[in-house]
């Protein structure tokens, strides 16, 4: 079911929506509105095939200054900024991706904010031409991206992001930056088992760099309590979450929409 749980309305009659946050997931994407007091104020989680009637609504009934949209998916690569040569875009996936079922998508380059680096990724066409009949748009930033400007801007280390059966994960020091990947975890072992895995291969010590959870991991109770029987000292994720009702879920939840918002 994804995110449809998360989904709610808190619009009022005079409420102003001035900003949209759009995160796309492989099949699906989720959807902020903020209005002009930075409040989230709806939230939306539909298929891909839904985008191009839910931008003519939003076209219709709002005035939308700022539009940003993520990409959470594979494939992605990241190099040094100043070392990305155009014409040769497709072969630094070469040996990392099996490229065969990337035909209808565009080539996207990001140029991280806070650090030297660029995420190539790859992005489904009919999001982007649905996107382009929105005036607000700005193009489609990666959830890498995101994450490591997020990371150096809060002044955080390690966050591990869970939804849609992924677990992301971004890692930055005092070199900088270090690390984000994804991975498919179906069972609640899974993880724990990459979470002790990232703080093994990097020899993190609890004790100096937090372990901040955010996603839908804040909701999930059994989860929760064995990543904490192995991993002691974790911490959900600070939200700077503007709401004009309470949830019945974790802030952590929207998580991703603060990413998109502030990206790019």
């Amino acid at each position: 079911m994804g995110k449809v749980s998360l989904a709610f309305d808190h619009l009022e009659e005079n409420t102003q929506i001035k900003e949209l946050s759009l995160v796309i997931y492989r099949d699906s994407f989720f959807y902020g509105l903020w209005d002009e007091s930075g409040i989230l104020a709806k939230t939306g989680y539909h298929p891909h095939q839904s985008l191009p009637n839910l931008i003519e609504i939003w076209n219709y009934h709002y005035d939308l200054t700022q539009t940003k949209a993520m990409s959470t998916y594979k494939p992605y690569v990241h190099i040094p900024s100043g070392a990305y040569l155009d014409h040769a875009f497709d072969l630094y996936f070469t040996g990392l991706y099996d490229l065969g079922h990337i035909s209808d998508h565009d080539q996207m380059v990001d140029e991280t904010r806070t650090e030297a680096i660029t995420t190539l990724h790859y992005i489904d066409r009919p999001i982007i031409d649905s996107l382009l009949t929105l005036e607000s748009a700005d193009g489609v930033v990666h959830i890498s991206t995101a994450m490591i400007d997020h990371l150096n801007k809060k002044n955080r280390s390690l966050v591990f992001y869970s939804s849609e059966n992924k677990l992301h994960v971004c890692y930055v020091n005092d070199q900088g930056f270090q690390l984000y990947n994804q991975y498919d975890c179906y069972y609640e072992a899974d993880y724990l088992y990459f979470i002790q895995l990232i703080l093994q291969r990097f020899q993190i010590d609890k004790s100096v760099v937090p372990v901040l959870l955010s996603g839908d991991m804040s909701s999930d109770k059994s989860r929760i309590e064995l990543v904490n029987q192995y991993v002691d000292q974790i911490y959900f994720v600070e939200q700077d979450l503007e709401l004009s009702q309470p949830l019945p879920h974790h802030p952590s939840n929207y998580f991703d929409l603060q990413l998109c918002r502030t990206c790019g």
